[in-house]
């Protein structure tokens, strides 16, 4: 029986052969995809990332500490921090009063303009920016339009969304995705409120909610399942890529406007729609008229029956749900990867922010640093880590997940120590060699999901995967916020804050990753002692009863049971069993 193949687009082709079994090279249009497919994954996280690292950087209006805590009772004015403002500050060049304060974070000693005029400092901070301003809000809107804001619509839209690609056309659905995350991001570029600021992260949750489901299940489709965690790690890099580009954004406002910023990289996104378009689409032959039996009478199937044949079975929103929930290797790395994020999220939320607040470091000081630090640390960690996963597939597919397992435990004692170095320049160090080992695990986790599914319903395995992932890991900035609320106005810690969920969330995950592999392993282990399916009576329970193909029973009858047999998503109980064992072959690709 020939077998049924995803296209690109979305569509399932049938009776052509799957890119990674036909050859053992990868086909050059895979590596385009591939590369195509990493591009849009950087431009992703840089329109996620750029507002933490502007926020410092005079997105946000600047507050200096409560007159309580200065030497002076001279009035604490609304500045915009800006690169020229904080070369103000350096030099004191211009008349300005000292604050000196000091507490869990250390002796913190700053100059600020005395103006009394929050719009006369603002002008004379930065002339770029002087006529546009910046947008008042505080740590708890920080912690918010980092977390919940974007979290929130970005579970409520991915999960229908990924359903859509499933279902009608990937391809198309990313292409949306992608115009309406550049939308949003370039019309942040000219906000005037807080509440329209909202507005913007919330439309950016609905265009971003569409790009990695969408992204895993293509890559997982085009390449063998011996290179899933490599590819998929790639991918997974563009995230590191992509906050590197974000921090440098804090950089480059010593000589931009932040909102020109926003605005650059919505027109970046326009300008990447036709190469994506022109990449990934590929026409669709006509599938090959084929007879089935449908309710107990023979015909020639029409022209929908043709387009059921060619994408497979469509599985109802229950057939998915029990499809997904029944896979305990799924629901546990889920968990995992939820708590994994909030870590990651609190760290990416308030990075730039504690080097500022609690090192001192100016915006065009932390953004080169950390651009550095997610180059030299995030981005090899993450295709390090596809790479060691997959050559520990010939010991079995749980490996993956031992591979993450200890990662993870590596990483947690290192980023503790990112908040307890003495000096900027040594907790950017640990900074980096901490990504080296905390990194590792998203694009192998994302193999996972992809292994344990079928190609019917990848798209929304990845998509429910990700949601809960951001709706749990939302919580990591908010917890900060509360943390820092708590705290007295003199004395915030933000050092203790990220110290007290960081390395205790990378702990946890570690430790349910591991449970991932050795649950993954024991089922393995069941299937493997079960005998064949075919064996048992009846033994075509599985085959659905409103569409069974003629040339489907007889094959089904008489082929052996193998491992290595071909398979399509409409394929009986063997399959499913084979599809639970895993495969470390490289024909075996869906």
């Amino acid at each position: 029986m020939k077998e049924d193949v995803p296209a690109l687009g979305g569509d399932r082709r049938s009776g052509e052969t799957s890119p990674s079994s036909s050859s053992s090279s990868v086909p050059l249009r895979s590596l385009a995809s591939l590369i195509v497919l990493f591009l849009v994954s950087i431009l992703n996280q840089a329109d996620r990332w750029v507002f933490p690292a502007l926020a410092p950087a005079g997105l946000r209006c600047y507050v200096p500490p409560p007159d309580s805590c200065n030497t002076t009772t001279t009035p604490s004015p609304k500045v915009l921090p800006t690169a020229s403002f904080m070369n103000e500050i350096e030099s004191k060049t211009t008349s300005s009063y000292q604050l000196s304060y000091s507490g869990a974070e250390g002796s913190m000693s700053s100059s600020f303009l005395a103006t009394g005029n929050t719009s006369e400092s603002n002008s004379t901070a930065n002339g770029t920016c002087a006529s546009e301003g910046c947008i008042d809000f505080d740590s708890y809107d920080q912690g918010i339009l980092t977390g919940p804001a974007f979290a929130a619509i970005y579970v409520l839209s991915g999960i229908p969304l990924s359903r859509l690609a499933d279902t009608s056309s990937r391809l198309l659905v990313l292409s949306l995705g992608l115009c309406l995350w550049s939308g949003t991001v370039f019309a942040t570029g000219f906000v005037q409120t807080r509440w329209q600021l909202y507005l913007t992260r919330l439309s950016l949750g609905i265009g971003e909610a569409t790009c990695s489901p969408v992204a895993y299940s293509l890559l997982a489709e085009l390449f063998s399942p011996k290179h899933h965690a490599l590819v998929i790690s790639i991918y997974s890099a563009g995230t590191y890529v992509g906050a590197s580009i974000g921090n440098l954004c804090g950089f480059v406002s010593n000589v931009l406007c932040w909102r020109w910023t926003f605005r650059i990289l919505g027109l970046t996104g326009f300008s990447m729609f036709p190469i994506m378009f022109a990449t990934l689409y590929k026409k669709q032959p006509q599938a090959p008229s084929v007879r089935v039996t449908i309710n107990g009478s023979s015909n020639v199937n029409d022209d929908s029956q043709s387009s059921v044949q060619a994408k497979g079975r469509r599985y109802t929103v229950k057939e998915t749900f029990f499809e997904l929930a029944g896979s305990w290797p799924y629901m546990i790395i889920t968990v995992a990867a939820s708590v994994r994020f909030i870590g990651g999220y609190a760290l990416g939320a308030w990075c730039a922010t504690f080097y500022r607040e609690h090192y001192g470091e100016p915006p065009r000081s932390y953004g080169m640093k950390l651009f550095i630090v997610f180059m030299a640390g995030g981005l090899p960690g993450s295709i390090l880590g596809g790479f060691i996963a997959d050559k520990t597939m010939k010991y079995g597919l749980h490996w993956k997940a031992y591979v993450i397992a200890l990662t993870q435990a590596i990483a947690a004692p290192l980023a503790a120590a990112i908040f307890l170095m003495p000096t900027a320049m040594i907790s950017y160090v640990m900074l980096t060699v901490s990504f080296l080992f905390s990194e590792a695990w998203m694009g192998v986790a994302a193999s996972i999901v992809q292994d344990v599914h079928k190609p019917a319903v990848r798209c929304q395995a990845s998509a429910v995967y990700i949601a809960i992932g951001t709706l749990v890991g939302c919580a990591g900035p908010v917890l900060v916020s509360a943390i820092l609320s708590n705290q007295e106005d003199c004395n915030k810690s933000y050092k203790l804050a990220l110290l007290y969920i960081v390395p205790t969330t990378y702990l946890a995950s570690a430790l349910l990753f591991l449970l991932t592999g050795v649950v993954r392993h024991c089922q393995r282990t069941n299937l493997s002692s079960t005998p064949p399916l075919d064996q048992v009576s009846p033994p075509q329970a599985a085959i659905p009863d409103d569409l069974v193909s003629e040339a489907h029973l007889s094959d089904q009858t008489s082929r052996p049971a193998s491992r290595k047999t071909k398979h399509s998503a409409t394929d009986g109980p063997e399959v499913e069993q084979q599809w639970l064992l895993g495969s470390e072959d490289e024909d075996d690709a869906p």
